[in-house]
C-alpha cells in the first residue's frame, strides 16, 4: 500500500475536461459522479507533515477531503488524483549517438469521484454556465489528506 504524507494540496484555475458525469447511478450504492479538470497553474503543497513510518497510521482513501479556497467543505471525495504529465524535446549535439532530452511543456490534470451531497455547490454553477452558452467556469480546490489522528 503506497504511504502519502498528510498536507494540504492547492489547485486552482481547474477547468472542467473531458467526460463530466452530472448522474451516476448504482442501485444500493451511494450516489457519486467522476470529474476530471485540467489545472491551469502549477500545485502548491502547503503543510505537508512530514512523519516516520507508522504502519498503523497508513491514509487511505477516506482521508481526502475537497474544500474551496475560503474553507467552505466543497465536496465529499473518496477517491482522487493529481498527476502530472512532463513533455520532453530531443536534441542530438553534433558528433554524438546519444540524443538529449529536455523539458518543454508539462500538463496537471486533477480526477476526483465526489460522493453526492449537495448539488447546489458544485454541479449547478456549472450547469448554468452551460445553459447560458458562456462556458466560462475555474475552480479553485484544497485537497486534504489527514491522518486517523487529524494531523
Amino acid at each position: 500500500m503506497p504511504v502519502a504524507n498528510p498536507g494540504i494540496y492547492i489547485f486552482r484555475k481547474c477547468t472542467p475536461m473531458g467526460n463530466f458525469d452530472i448522474a451516476n447511478v448504482d442501485v444500493n450504492n451511494l450516489f457519486e459522479r467522476g470529474y476530471t479538470f485540467a489545472v491551469n497553474d502549477p500545485p502548491e503543497l502547503q503543510s505537508l507533515i512530514l512523519t516516520t513510518f507508522d504502519p498503523t497510521n497508513l491514509i487511505q482513501g477516506s482521508d481526502g477531503e475537497f474544500y474551496s479556497l475560503d474553507g467552505t467543505r466543497f465536496a465529499e471525495v473518496n477517491r482522487w488524483r493529481s498527476q502530472v504529465t512532463i513533455n520532453t524535446g530531443t536534441y542530438r549535439p553534433g558528433g554524438r549517438k546519444l540524443e538529449w532530452r529536455y523539458v518543454t511543456s508539462y500538463t496537471v490534470d486533477l480526477t476526483f469521484t465526489e460522493t453526492v451531497y449537495s448539488d447546489a455547490r458544485f454541479l449547478k454553477p456549472i450547469l448554468d454556465s452551460l445553459r447560458d452558452n458562456t462556458c466560462q467556469f475555474t475552480f479553485d480546490f484544497q485537497g486534504t489528506i489527514r491522518t486517523k489522528d487529524c494531523t
